[in-house]
């Protein structure tokens, strides 16, 4: 179940976000597999849920790295281009 969830997290960051657009139609086959009861949906459920644990863990690394890097971006560091030649 949490394989699904972050499948479909995943997808809505491809499609509707910046995330990468070659995943876009891969991640949707794969929800499409898991949920229509296939027999071959059940195997990739089964390896999805073994690999959920390690990429959930590199996820949350990933996130803490980019918000130590970045901040969380409410503010930003540089001027407007109006402001740029003041």
């Amino acid at each position: 179940m949490i394989a699904l969830l972050l499948f479909i997290g995943l997808a809505w960051w491809c499609w509707l976000s910046s995330g990468p657009r070659f995943l876009r139609w891969p991640l949707v086959v794969l929800i499409v597999l898991i949920t229509s009861g296939h027999q071959l949906g059940g195997i990739v459920s089964a390896y999805a849920g073994a690999l959920t644990g390690p990429a959930l863990l590199l996820l949350v690394m990933f996130a803490g790295i980019m918000i130590i890097l970045r901040g969380f971006g409410g503010h930003r560091r540089h001027q407007s281009h109006r402001n740029w030649r003041r």
